[in-house]
């Protein structure tokens, strides 16, 4: 019995020490780090967005700045439920942590499909490791309430909803770096056989970016202001000239440029495809440079906003011609 008492003062003592850390985890950690995260996107501007929400971004013609205020917002309107909400508190965290680890996910594989390097999957490896430590810990020192808040209860629904309108808001004053993104070299490096072979990672760079402009640098210029279409053909091609007949011969369409191809080094002309210079009233008519071996299936274009490339189809090219 003498060695009893003492304990006795263990447990309370004991659960003291965990609700103290469900506070300041809860509280002050997860908050913290979201609005952390918030600002820095906002800071960094378009060029710290992840490649997957960067890439989506693109697909619903959403510019970079929107999509940065529109992940800042949401990182901040996380914040303040987990901070102002003790109900909400640790499922709204458990979320977010779940969100981090589904972001690292997408990442790592937007990364695999452009080639990146060691690097850039380190650091989605760590915040995937983070979100894991994250979720073990709320589920440790944050035990489930006996009467977890019901899912479609008005304070369930309106808070999330008014935080999100309070943060949409603010974002919308704040000033975005305009940073565009830079992507490394290592992902989609033009060279001369390849300048084409990925078209997808084209997606969002200017032409400087995308190399095109190593081999017709006045594509640059011409491109700068408006939308322009890009079309990439060879007067050997049938499929060109279907295009041509099809999309630009019957009207003038000043906004479409047209870029000759050169066959790759020692290619003839297929028997039966005889040269024919397109059709096509006020189009402005250039060529890639000779020399570097285009290995590409043409016809390919482009759609060029304010000298950044916005859509790139080879395979189904008439998707950027109603972009």
């Amino acid at each position: 019995m003498s060695q009893a008492s003492p304990a006795t003062p263990a447990a309370p003592a004991a659960r003291g020490r965990r609700a103290l850390a469900a506070v300041v985890l809860l509280r002050v950690v997860v908050p913290a780090g979201a609005l952390a995260l918030s600002a820095m996107h906002l800071a960094g501007g378009e060029r710290l967005l992840p490649v997957w929400l960067w890439k989506l971004a693109i697909r619903f013609d959403i510019d970079g700045v929107t999509a940065v205020r529109l992940l800042a917002s949401f990182q901040a309107a996380l914040a303040i439920v987990i901070a102002a909400s003790p109900r909400l508190a640790r499922p709204t965290a458990l979320f977010a942590a779940i969100v981090l680890a589904l972001s690292a996910i997408a990442e790592i594989s937007a990364l695999v499909s452009m080639g990146a390097g060691v690097g850039e999957y380190l650091v989605q490896a760590a915040a995937l490791a983070i979100a894991a430590g994250l979720a073990f810990a709320i589920s440790r020192v944050a035990p489930r309430s006996d009467a977890p808040p019901p899912l479609l209860a008005p304070g369930t629904i309106l808070g999330p909803l008014a935080a999100l309108a309070l943060t949409l808001g603010a974002a919308a004053r704040i000033p975005v770096a305009d940073r565009p993104r830079a992507i490394p070299e290592s992902w989609a490096r033009a060279t001369d056989d390849t300048l084409f072979r990925h078209l997808d990672r084209l997606v969002g760079r200017t032409l400087p970016e995308s190399g095109l402009s190593r081999y017709q640098p006045r594509l640059t210029p011409l491109t700068l202001e408006g939308r322009h279409v890009l079309v990439f053909y060879n007067p050997h091609c049938g499929d060109c000239q279907d295009l041509f007949d099809l999309a630009f011969a019957s009207a003038s369409h000043p906004e479409v440029i047209a870029v000759e191809v050169p066959p790759p080094a020692g290619v003839l002309a297929a028997a039966g495809d005889p040269a024919k210079q397109p059709e096509c009233p006020d189009c402005t008519w250039l060529n890639l440079q000779p020399g570097p071996s285009y290995f590409v299936k043409l016809p390919v274009v482009m759609t060029v906003e304010d000298g950044r490339i916005r859509c790139a189809e080879q395979k189904a090219p008439e998707r950027c011609l109603d972009r």
